[in-house]
């Protein structure tokens, strides 16, 4: 049972945007297959009360939103060299697609030097798997960084003092 206090803030958030009691029991038998508030774990009741306040709950999965997962392992390691040790094969979702397209921008290309870029780093082959994904976006990124081109997904590198 959650405490006293998440089930009056769950209450409280619920008669300020215009749900019933109904509504926060169906939200708990649909994101945790329990049938009543009072089944929840405090974690539960947290996450139910940040969906009706509309937060983000804090993660440190970084950027991509996976970091300390299989995903997460496979998008910064798969087809990188000397890391063929993913846990698994995971397709490619619209959000690397997305990053990619991002970076190509940074170098000014149009679609179609994009594919091009895709078939010559793929030999033929089109973007399926992470593992195609890191080796195409990995390369940009390289170019980009050498260039001095960065975009939303590139942190800032330190500058190294020249002597």
């Amino acid at each position: 049972m959650p405490d006293t206090k998440y089930l009056r803030a769950m209450f409280g958030a619920a008669r300020e945007h215009g749900l019933t009691k109904e509504d926060l029991n169906d939200a708990a038998m649909v994101g945790f297959q329990k049938v009543s508030l009072r089944d929840l774990t405090n974690d539960e009741a947290r996450t139910i009360l940040d969906g009706i306040r509309g937060k983000k709950r804090r993660t440190n999965h970084g950027v991509s939103g996976h970091k300390h997962s299989d995903r997460g392992y496979a998008m910064a390691v798969a087809g990188r060299r000397r890391n063929d040790d993913s846990p698994g094969e995971y397709m490619v979702a619209a959000r690397e697609l997305e990053m990619l397209s991002d970076a190509a921008g940074l170098r000014g290309w149009s679609r179609e030097t994009l594919d091009t870029f895709i078939r010559r780093q793929l030999h033929g082959r089109q973007i399926r798997t992470m593992k195609d994904f890191n080796k195409v976006f990995w390369a940009i990124k390289a170019m980009n960084r050498r260039d001095g081109l960065t975009g939303k997904y590139d942190r800032p590198r330190a500058e190294t003092p020249k002597e």
